[in-house]
């Protein structure tokens, strides 16, 4: 009756994920049943990230909601939750972490320039709602790889961790990336935070799960499949699953065309088809037993990452190819085909189908391994994976999401520098900044705009003026003074040479309340003044 935190860590493949299913398996005819909400962090680090997720699932909003509809179901259901009508400072503060604009008001406008107080504000309306969800059943939060999560979320995770007093169970699950990330990760929560590794298996724990999954051949499990296996995997219960596979994939298993419950076993390909030895390995012999055109979708896919989309793998097997006389009919062929062959590669282990994808008009996959992804990626040539990403740039940039939300504003901007689209990767990257910025999420934000920066090079001047005023905005706010003073005076630079009085007079406003703020008042002083006559000779 008391909020209890489980970390959960190990190795990929240690079987973290299992532990858990199993659990909530357990418990899930338990009285009152428990609402379970499950979160992946994204590789993409988006800021708040992890309740940016959170917060859509449980609230019901998909990407492809209008905003009006998105801002009308979140009203509802949290003055539902919180039993309270007037839920307009909640909504402000859970929507900048959900992408969602919300009115401000007299509160959110005072602390709007104070980062801390938003986010002490933000942590507390989290708190609050969590502890009223409880009430109505107990809550299981599981938060999943953790140490792909940004630091806003983390930060917010600790001290929700720390102060939530209700029916709460946190389980967060990482490899053990996490816990050199935050060294005291373990201490947080003292006595209600328990931390499990996830240790390899024994040896005589390996024999007995591997007799387990080879128990469909016929005869038993000859021991030299058995000792083969254990060998390669190292005690590691995801390998064991990929050693069956590459049994499989060698041909020392197959299945008896008249039982297909029955593995028949050909031990003389075990002495002489070289198994793997390594993850590597493994990883090389799965893809190796691709055929060539699910090869070419694999390949596709894996340029994208490891979520993937239907409309987007159609697209990328269309460019360079002519137009057909007539579209509906090639339509027709190649989407099925290309159905066909993810259907196949999903049967097969290679990819799962996600029911609840972001865009409600595609398809949505996910690579089960993401050993597989990445062997791939680094198998395609240069030349091949900037077409790859121009495509899917392009691709993305057709999605109305794709500039609003911070997630695929970064994904674009990263397909788009991946491509060699170095301008427009820039220009994106810094409306990625605007949109973490907006959210206040600000060291995000500053990530964002030095990124943008650095590709914009010397680049269209307007568009560095306004990034520099707002990247040292973010850094002023950050406490990170000196950053923001070179911003400031870099911006001041570029509007001296292209005589922009009015943005100068902002770069000398910004640089004198900087130096107010630090005491420094001289400085400060001969900066206000100068931007006040800049200011004046153009009429501002």
């Amino acid at each position: 009756q008391a909020a209890q935190t489980v970390s959960l860590v190990g190795a990929t493949g240690s079987g973290k994920t299992r532990v858990v299913e199993e659990f909530l398996r357990h418990i899930a005819d338990a009285v009152p049943a428990p609402n379970v909400l499950r979160v992946k962090a994204g590789r993409q680090g988006l800021s708040y990230g992890v309740f940016n997720r959170l917060f859509r699932s449980r609230l019901g909003i998909s990407d492809e909601m209008s905003e009006e509809m998105s801002r009308k179901r979140v009203t509802l259901e949290l003055a539902r939750v919180l039993q309270d009508h007037n839920v307009d400072d909640v909504c402000f503060f859970i929507g900048q972490m959900m992408g969602l604009h919300f009115s401000e008001s007299p509160l959110t406008q005072a602390v709007s320039s104070d980062p801390s107080q938003v986010q002490a504000l933000q942590a507390a309306v989290t708190k609050r709602f969590l502890e009223a969800d409880a009430k109505q059943a107990p809550l299981v939060l599981f938060l999943d790889e953790l140490h792909l999560a940004d630091a806003d979320s983390l930060d917010l995770l600790e001290t929700l961790i720390t102060q939530v007093d209700a029916n709460v169970l946190f389980i967060c699950g990482g490899s053990r990336e996490l816990l050199g990330q935050r060294e005291d990760w373990s201490s947080i929560g003292a006595a209600n935070h328990r931390l499990i590794e996830l240790e390899g298996l024994t040896e005589s724990a390996a024999n007995q799960l591997i007799r387990t999954m080879l128990e469909r051949c016929a005869g038993g499990a000859p021991d030299a499949l058995v000792a083969a296996a254990i060998g390669a995997a190292g005690g590691n219960p995801g390998q064991l699953v990929q050693m069956v596979k590459s049994f499989f994939d060698a041909g020392v298993l197959e299945e008896d065309s008249s039982d297909q419950n029955t593995w028949r076993v050909d031990l003389d390909r075990l002495s002489t088809v070289r198994l793997p030895m390594s993850v590597d390995e493994a990883v090389a012999l799965r893809i190796s037993a691709l055929s060539p055109e699910e090869r070419v979708v694999m390949e596709h896919a894996a340029a994208i990452g490891s979520v993937f989309w239907f409309g987007c793998v159609l697209t990328m097997g269309r460019i360079g190819k002519k137009c057909p006389p007539l579209w509906l009919e090639a339509e027709s062929r190649d989407a099925h085909r290309v159905q066909q062959i993810l259907d196949r590669l999903v049967r097969n282990d290679y990819l799962l189908s996600l029911e609840d994808g972001v865009f409600s008009d595609e398809r949505e996959y996910i690579f089960k391994h993401n050993f597989e992804r990445e062997k791939l990626t680094s198998l395609t040539s240069a030349s091949s994976l900037r077409r790859h990403h121009q495509a899917i740039a392009d691709w993305l940039a057709q999605k109305s999401t794709a500039r609003s939300r911070e997630e695929y504003s970064a994904m674009l901007a990263r397909h788009l520098e991946q491509a060699g689209s170095l301008t427009r990767s820039a220009f994106t990257f810094l409306d990625a900044g605007d949109v973490a910025r907006s959210s206040f999420a600000l060291r995000k934000a500053c990530e964002y705009y030095e990124k943008g920066l650095a590709l914009l090079g010397d680049d269209d001047a307007r568009r560095r003026i306004d990034a520099l005023h707002d990247f040292g905005d973010a850094l002023m706010s950050l406490g990170k003074v000196e950053s923001a003073k070179t911003a400031f005076l870099q911006m001041l630079s570029i509007a001296y040479q292209l005589n922009l009085q009015g943005k100068g007079g902002a770069a000398h406003n910004r640089i004198g309340r900087l130096y107010r703020e630090t005491g420094i008042l001289n400085d400060a002083e001969s900066h206000l003044e100068a931007a006040r006559k800049l200011f004046q000779s153009v009429g501002d």
